[in-house]
């Protein structure tokens, strides 16, 4: 890391650089800095699973504020879990367009 000798010796050689006192960061700028305070939820098989899905959509539904006028595009591995009518119905209702490609995790396809 550069010390103080460094930094005299760079605005020695760089007259025109200005420098700035250092500002108070308001509680909203440093928001994205703290732990989290997300739901978390996983299933022993580590996969998405039934009803984790359909609570993880209302997550999603509530985070990305879309509507009907409003509409997303969520794109999906080929899981059977995404193609829960519940969560389908969710989507539909609340304009999120899902887009499953089964190309997004060759790994789980047999060979």
């Amino acid at each position: 890391m550069a010390g103080w000798d460094w930094s005299k010796g760079f605005r020695d050689c760089n007259p025109s650089i200005s420098l700035r006192a250092p500002v108070a960061t308001s509680a909203a700028r440093a928001r994205p800095f703290n732990e989290s305070q997300e739901p978390c939820s996983c299933h022993k098989s580590g996969y998405m699973v039934g009803d984790l899905f359909v609570k993880w959509m209302k997550h999603f539904i509530s985070s990305t504020s879309c509507n009907l006028e409003s509409k997303v595009i969520l794109i999906l591995d080929g899981n059977s879990s995404h193609k829960k009518l519940e969560a389908l119905e969710l989507a539909k209702v609340n304009g999120v367009l899902l887009l499953s490609a089964t190309a997004l995790h060759p790994s789980d396809a047999a060979t």
